[in-house]
């Protein structure tokens, strides 16, 4: 039976490779947002359920990421199939525009978590199966900023969405479990 910590490392393991490879965007430096710093470009992090805090991630920054969670399982046993629900939330960090001529404090930094969201979006689209968990594609995929009471938060410079979904993976009966040692 394949078990949820395993759906929630093939789902890490998948956006390591097909989606957080493929972008670097700016590491925050809490300390210095007015643009007088050589900013350092990385690569996402993906956490699974909880994204650490800096002290317990070795002092490295939890931004930018994308944290794989699940909030509810449904097992169907007779079927021998099983749903998750996943909800991926992301996050990035941008305080303004940097450029050969200095620094120029905006509101823009969205940008840069949502062309993150949308290549994860094209990425699910194109993939059938991530490992032997098959997408449920005939279900909505949703996506859209983090917000609380209908109300999108605003945490500048960092800046959060989400995208969830609804994914499928085999159970194996105890009954096909001991048929092999019969």
């Amino acid at each position: 039976m394949t078990t949820s910590i395993e759906v929630l490392e093939s789902i890490r393991a998948w956006l390591k490779e097909n989606v957080c490879s493929e972008f670097k965007f700016k590491k925050p430096d809490d300390e210095n947002t007015s643009g007088g710093y050589n900013y350092e470009l990385v690569e996402p992090e993906v956490f699974l359920m909880f994204p650490p805090t800096k002290d317990v991630n070795n002092n490295k920054p939890v931004v930018p990421s994308v944290t794989v969670q699940f909030d509810e399982r449904s097992d169907a046993l007779i079927k021998g199939k099983n749903t998750m629900h996943i909800r991926l939330n992301f996050a990035t960090w941008d305080p303004g525009l940097h450029t050969g001529d200095g620094f120029q404090r905006n509101v823009e930094g969205w940008r840069d978590v949502l062309n993150f969201v949308e290549a994860t979006l094209r990425g699910l689209e194109n993939a059938e199966f991530i490992n032997d968990i098959r997408i449920l594609k005939e279900l909505e995929i949703k996506s859209g900023p983090i917000s609380e009471q209908d109300a999108i938060i605003n945490f500048y410079p960092y800046w959060f969405s989400y995208i969830s979904f609804y994914c499928e993976f085999r159970a194996i009966s105890t009954k096909e479990k001991y048929s092999e040692l019969l």
